[in-house]
């Protein structure tokens, strides 16, 4: 079932580029794909909007029987699509319990699409989050079980210092500080270097509902 009207869109906005539309149609393809799976009592609701800071964002309903709506920027998506997949190293999986951080001139970067697939998971990540899954936090890097889970806490746990490290004119910026954003960027990345192995979207769905196994 499609949430939204490719034509509207198309015909509507006729400055967005053919690559932008298919970019937001595409994501909006995902986000819907794991939403249903994981939800599928709830309605949901696609807004492809012009102007907006994040390239998607999730809305909470306001109220019952609402559905959960996403807004997706469309210009700029498929650029931004294309600049993340290619300045987002991958971690380099040798094994169950092998995994290392290759230099960056080693390095493997997702794909377009495997990146695609990772912001989808982010946002409806979010939408768990709200129904009260468990989450991921800095203080778990050396705690979680799961030797790839660690690695990528520490990731997210850096990049985070460094986004607090790099203030604009004194402005922290405050959506890295984000409990909720921390976790998401989490399973964004968790998914970025599991999906190649995944042969299903269930296997996908299982990565967005991962909860912490720490280790005592």
């Amino acid at each position: 079932m499609k949430a939204y009207d490719y034509n509207y869109l198309k015909l509507k906005r006729k400055e967005f580029s053919p690559r932008d539309i298919n970019t937001a149609i595409s994501l909006a393809e995902w986000i819907a794909k794991f939403h249903y799976i994981l939800l599928p009592e709830e309605k949901v609701r696609f807004e492809f909007v012009r102007i907006k800071n994040d390239l998607v964002s999730y809305h909470r309903p306001k109220r019952n029987h609402r559905p959960v709506v996403y807004q997706i920027k469309v210009p700029g998506s498929f650029d931004f699509v294309m600049k993340e997949s290619t300045t987002t190293p991958l971690f380099e999986i040798k094994g169950r319990n092998e995994i290392i951080a290759p230099p960056w001139e080693e390095a493997h970067f997702p794909s377009p699409e495997e990146m695609i697939k990772a912001i989808a998971a982010h946002e409806v990540r979010h939408r768990l989050q709200d129904l009260g899954i468990k989450m991921f936090s800095p203080e778990m890097k050396d705690k979680e079980r799961d030797p790839l889970l660690r690695m990528v806490i520490a990731f997210v746990a850096y990049i985070k210092e460094v986004e607090n490290d790099e203030k604009n004119g004194g402005y922290e910026k405050e959506w890295i500080n984000d409990p909720k954003e921390f976790d998401a960027l989490v399973i964004a990345y968790f998914i970025l270097n599991k999906s190649r192995h995944c042969s299903t979207i269930f296997e996908l769905v299982n990565l967005i509902k991962r909860e912490p196994s720490l280790s005592t």
